[in-house]
């Protein structure tokens, strides 16, 4: 039987959408890590969990991300409000302003 990860899980995967405007733009993975470097923004990033063994279904998280829009101000409005008192709670550096 596989391991389980952090929360009984038996696997994560996930789909990243990222706005490119170049071909200087790159994407790299490895292991657990994915690095998107020149890209113009990373839109959003939706995680899947494998409950069992073969609950392995890589279509649900793209399925997800294709019924949400590529429009950068609206997926922000979306998730704003739940981060900003996070956010509120760090020092911003001189200079920088909202």
């Amino acid at each position: 039987m596989p391991p389980r990860f952090r929360y009984g899980a038996y696997g994560y995967e996930g789909v990243t959408r990222v706005v490119t405007s170049a071909s200087s733009t790159s994407v790299t993975a490895s292991g657990q890590t994915l690095v998107v470097a020149r890209a113009i923004k990373v839109l959003l990033t939706k995680p899947g969990r494998c409950e069992t063994p073969t609950d392995r279904n890589p279509q649900s998280p793209q399925t997800t991300l294709a019924g949400l829009t590529a429009e950068y101000a609206t997926l922000l409005s979306r998730h704003a409000p739940r981060h900003q008192a996070m956010h509120d709670l760090q020092p911003r550096p001189e200079g920088l302003r909202r």
